[in-house]
């Protein structure tokens, strides 16, 4: 072979690998880009999956917390009707009963987020009521403590 040949030869078989190598790149190309599409997929099905399995767990504790809630508004009404608790305390008490019920009626098929904004809101707006609730479940949770403690039918010297 002669040199012209030789170049001829070396030139087209740098073009044939060329060509291959350009081939290879573009299939290359195509199976990241095929794999990037699947992994994005694949993140948009486990992002749903993990707000489903999210909201339900939510759910789950708001009915809980909902039904918590009641029990206290309950437990507010009942000390708020005793003889024993003065007029302020007995009117905050049933102010933070009527609050807890609402609380839990809103709980109850309300989201996440909505459940964030109404609770900043409420709080934002009522103040002085969230304090004298807290404050108000305070005494009725340490009144039932004590209530619970001593037993009126139980034998021995009587309580001044």
């Amino acid at each position: 072979m002669t040199r012209p040949d030789l170049t001829r030869e070396a030139t087209e078989t740098a073009q044939d690998i060329a060509g291959e190598v350009h081939r290879l790149s573009e299939a290359a190309e195509r199976t990241a880009r095929a794999a990037r599409d699947r992994a994005a997929e694949d993140v948009t099905e486990g992002v749903a999956r993990a707000r489903e399995a999210a909201g339900e767990s939510v759910s789950e504790a708001a009915d809980s917390a909902a039904a918590r809630a009641e029990e206290a508004a309950r437990a507010a009404e009942e000390a708020a009707a005793d003889p024993q608790v003065p007029g302020i305390e007995a009117q905050a008490l049933e102010a933070l009963a009527r609050l807890l019920e609402d609380m839990a009626r809103n709980l109850r098929g309300s989201d996440v987020s909505t459940l964030s904004r109404e609770a900043t809101h409420l709080v934002q707006r009522h103040p002085v009521l969230t304090l004298a609730g807290a404050a108000a479940a305070g005494f009725a949770v340490a009144r039932l403590a004590r209530a619970g403690g001593s037993r009126s039918d139980e034998p021995g010297p009587p309580r001044a």
